[in-house]
């Protein structure tokens, strides 16, 4: 793995999509990846060199990808994109999707005013205890702390991914909520 220099990048150029495609995500620089196995799903959280991505595996041919980036989707090779928006048009954006008759999807964000010096202060007002497991990165910053984590938790009919990525040029905090859950919307 080559060493990161400090890039200064934005909350302001982050976009979320949610992509389908026959392919694994490629051309990114996967910094941190964890894989895990709910309800005959198989879903793999990677943290990239700008931000986040979940691929949701539903046993079809084709894969969901929720992309949360300050880059554009094209690095995806063979993506239809199911819904594209910049995070910061909304103060609060919300979408929902059924991925299949038996699974919906659901995204949601969260703008916080914040901003944390040290991975010890990020953990304590930020993560929580009751994660099945959790991912991070520390990414090289001037001034403040530039990290971005996932913390799932796995339950009977629904997984919950919880998402920070933290931007201390701008004292911004994105939180992002997703999960998928058996049922309806």
């Amino acid at each position: 793995m080559s060493k990161l220099i400090y890039k200064d990048q934005s909350a302001f150029e982050l976009e979320y999509n949610l992509l389908i495609s026959p392919d694994s995500v490629s051309n990114f620089n996967i910094l941190e990846s964890k894989s895990l196995k709910w309800q005959s799903q198989n879903i793999t959280f990677s943290i990239i060199g700008s931000s986040h991505f979940v691929e949701i595996n539903t046993g079809s041919n084709l894969k969901y990808i929720e992309l949360l980036a300050c880059i554009e989707s094209g690095n995806i090779a063979s993506e239809t994109v199911l819904h594209k928006k910049a995070l910061l048009d909304d103060k609060e954006l919300q979408y929902s999707r059924r991925l299949s008759q038996n699974l919906v999807y659901k995204f949601e964000t969260t703008i916080i005013d914040d901003k944390v010096e040290s991975k010890q202060q990020f953990f304590k007002k930020y993560q929580s205890n009751n994660t099945d497991l959790d991912i991070y990165h520390v990414f090289p910053a001037i001034d403040g702390l530039a990290i971005t984590s996932i913390e799932i938790i796995r339950q009977d009919s629904l997984l919950l991914w919880i998402t920070y990525h933290s931007y201390p040029g701008e004292s911004l905090i994105i939180k992002t909520d997703s999960y998928i859950e058996r049922g309806g919307l």
